[in-house]
């Protein structure tokens, strides 16, 4: 068993289970003998450690996994759950994107004012069928090849 670094920062989760593993053990010294049989490993170390059953078979498992590749690196933590944002790909044809690039020249030429994208898509929308918001159509623009400048 690999012991930690010097100076290692024991977090507060680990911290806990550190505690309870402490706690079970001064119990059993003072009582001397164990609170539970040998053979009753599992639930033993459930105990100690104040985790479920599953979850220490579990890290068993991916620990006799790791010794029977030889790796050295650590136990694996389950990462955390993630909404993965689906980027929806806007499908804008050649005569919509003429459009977009006409709309936003009108801009510069006759209103002489700049565009921005919530002045754009009310006048895109009304011109052509854009069912997407405002992030869509600024990837539209930028795929177009206009740059935003301040």
């Amino acid at each position: 068993m690999a012991l930690q670094k010097p100076h290692t920062i024991v977090h507060s989760e680990g911290r806990e289970i550190i505690a309870n593993i402490i706690e079970k053990c001064d119990e059993e010294k003072t009582r001397k003998h164990l609170l539970l049989s040998l053979p009753k490993s599992i639930e033993r170390a459930t105990m100690y450690a104040g985790v479920s059953y599953s979850t220490i078979k579990n890290i068993r498992k991916e620990n006799k996994e790791r010794k029977e590749t030889n790796e050295d690196n650590r136990l694996k933590s389950p990462g955390k759950k993630r909404r993965v944002i689906s980027r929806n790909t806007v499908s804008v044809d050649d005569f919509d994107k003429c459009v977009i690039r006409n709309v936003i020249q009108d801009f510069y030429v006759t209103e002489k004012r700049v565009p921005t994208i919530p002045k754009l898509l009310p006048i895109v929308k009304s011109k052509i069928n854009f069912p997407w918001g405002k992030a869509s159509l600024r990837r539209v623009i930028k795929s177009m090849g206009f740059k935003c400048k301040r």
